[in-house]
């Protein structure tokens, strides 16, 4: 390879390296401290803690270990007052992880429970905190705090307090668009109207609604209007049964021996499903007989011949 080329690969290779974006280190959580008197507390990290819980390292130096504590997540009621109340409460059990006691002469049931403080009076700790202290307590309306305090032993001890205040992250931003005006709802139709009613046509009455009454143009002045009267269903009717051809029917074209079907309407006078009913009941003998008179008629031709 020449180095006319090799010098061009490598000028291109540093060109695309300085064009691709510088990515910025994310941000380290900050730690945080708090000094009172030979007493230092720090937290691993002070702000932006997660809204629903984290772990966070509490380490301490300096203080008497002839005193015990508990390391806890409690409200901040101000200088001179008890840290309280606190994520967990006084976990004399070890077991919630919201608190961790630090004494070098616990009672007799603490053996075991409490933890040493080390070399100097230090400790290394986590404990875990919240928004939602508790049911009661939002930690992002008040102001909580990891701490220190006295332990049960001596609860009224406020020599030990030492107060780190934490935050924790602001809830997503809600969309600053406005909402919608609320839109009117339609005014209700008068009183004895059809929702939806098309008005008449030029020229063209408007067409009665139900329970209304009409009114005579011509009728006097005064006069009651006769109330609009629905129109009357026909009645309805039923078919009538064809006339049925029994076996040994003589031929269609023997005029003698041919009947007539009974028509199609109702008897005079008759009216309503009984009238119907009764002259389907007609019909119904009338066909039955026709077969009866043929064989009749055939026998008799039989006994002629």
């Amino acid at each position: 390879m020449s180095r006319t080329r090799a010098g061009a690969l490598v000028l291109v290779a540093g060109l695309s390296a300085a064009a691709v974006p510088v990515l910025a280190a994310p941000a380290q959580a900050q730690e945080r401290s708090t000094t009172r008197g030979s007493m230092t507390l720090t937290v691993s990290q002070g702000d932006q803690l997660r809204v629903e819980g984290q772990r966070v390292r509490v380490r301490g130096s300096g203080y008497d270990r002839s005193k015990g504590i508990y390391v806890a997540f409690c409200v901040d009621n101000g200088p001179g007052q008890q840290p309280t109340p606190c994520g967990g409460g006084a976990d004399t059990e070890g077991r919630s992880g919201n608190s961790v006691w630090i004494s070098d002469l616990p009672p007799a049931y603490g053996t075991g429970l409490a933890q040493a403080y080390g070399p100097g009076g230090t400790f290394d700790v986590e404990i875990s905190v919240r928004a939602q202290l508790n049911d009661d307590v939002d930690c992002r309306q008040v102001q909580c705090a990891v701490v220190t305090r006295a332990d049960h032993t001596r609860s009224n001890d406020r020599s030990l307090d030492v107060v780190v205040p934490v935050s924790f992250a602001a809830p997503p931003a809600q969309s600053s668009g406005s909402p919608a005006p609320d839109r009117a709802a339609p005014a209700a139709p008068p009183a004895g109207t059809q929702p939806n009613a098309r008005p008449p046509a030029a020229g063209r009455p408007a067409p009665a609604q139900p329970g209304s009454t009409i009114t005579d143009p011509a009728a006097p002045e005064g006069a009651a209007a006769a109330p609009e009267q629905a129109p009357e269903e026909p009645a309805e009717e039923l078919p009538l049964q064809e006339p049925v051809e029994g076996a040994g029917a003589a031929p269609a074209d023997d005029a003698d021996d041919t009947f007539t079907a009974a028509p199609d309407t109702a008897p005079a006078g008759a009216s309503g499903p009984s009238g119907w009913l009764a002259a389907l009941g007609a019909a119904l003998v009338l066909g039955l007989a026709v077969p009866a008179v043929r064989m009749l008629l055939l026998r008799r031709r039989a006994r002629g011949a």
